[in-house]
């Protein structure tokens, strides 16, 4: 190859390079977007799962106000059969007897009243919860909506810019020969970032490697495309 043809095929390589690096990082960006969408609609989920747990936590002490309701009901019934009972006895000891069972289911209601109190304040503070839930539910919907949409379109614009990219690629492949398209894929593959390095003081941009006399003489040389020794790059001086 003479010179001007090194050097041609070394400038198209690096806008075909340009173009790889920028279509790995859309599609690397693209590959993203599903998982930041499962992200987005997991913080929706987590607010709907607030609003459900204030919900069933209101359930659950609603039922314990009319379980503690229906104690203190069975315990008012057996006070009034007692003080039936109270009327009918003529031994005073039994009279007294019935006022001790009285005055020990008495004690028994008032402990289950100040349950049932506190039943009723949770009741009423879950129902506030649920507000308060509905409420953050009802602002993050809307946020979500929007970055949802966002992400929607980003990845509509991603998707755009790689068909572009690609065919834009694909017109400066037409003036490369294909082994050496091969052999700059390969490496482009194998690197994950870039095919072509520059030499800057001697040293090959890529790896960091010094490279021998006789390396920079053959790129000089400008008769065939030079690899580095040492990360197989192609490499190319820069004027």
């Amino acid at each position: 190859m003479n010179e001007n043809n090194i050097s041609g095929i070394i400038e198209k390589l690096l806008i075909i390079q340009e173009r790889d690096v920028r279509l790995m990082r859309c599609r690397r960006e693209i590959s993203q977007i599903p998982l930041q969408c499962k992200t987005v609609e997991s913080e929706i989920a987590q607010a709907q799962d607030a609003v459900q747990k204030a919900k069933n936590d209101g359930k659950t002490h609603q039922s314990e106000v009319k379980k503690f309701e229906l104690e203190i009901d069975s315990l008012r019934q057996k006070i009034s059969k007692l003080r039936e009972q109270q009327f009918q006895i003529k031994s005073n000891d039994e009279f007294k007897m019935l006022n001790k069972e009285i005055a020990v289911l008495n004690d028994e209601i008032k402990k289950i009243e100040e349950q049932e109190i506190a039943s009723m304040e949770l009741v009423e503070k879950t129902k506030q919860e649920e507000v308060n839930a509905q409420k953050d539910l009802a602002a993050m919907q809307s946020v979500i909506k929007d970055r949802l949409a966002g992400l929607d379109e980003r990845k509509t614009n991603l998707d755009a810019e790689v068909a572009k990219l690609v065919v834009d690629r694909d017109s400066v492949t037409k003036d490369i020969g294909k082994d050496i398209l091969v052999s700059y894929n390969k490496i482009f593959k194998n690197k994950g970032d870039k095919a072509l390095v520059a030499v800057e003081k001697n040293t090959c941009a890529g790896c960091h490697m010094h490279l021998p006399a006789h390396v920079i003489n053959e790129i000089k040389k400008k008769t065939a495309l030079v690899t580095c020794s040492f990360c197989g790059r192609i490499l190319y001086l820069v004027h």
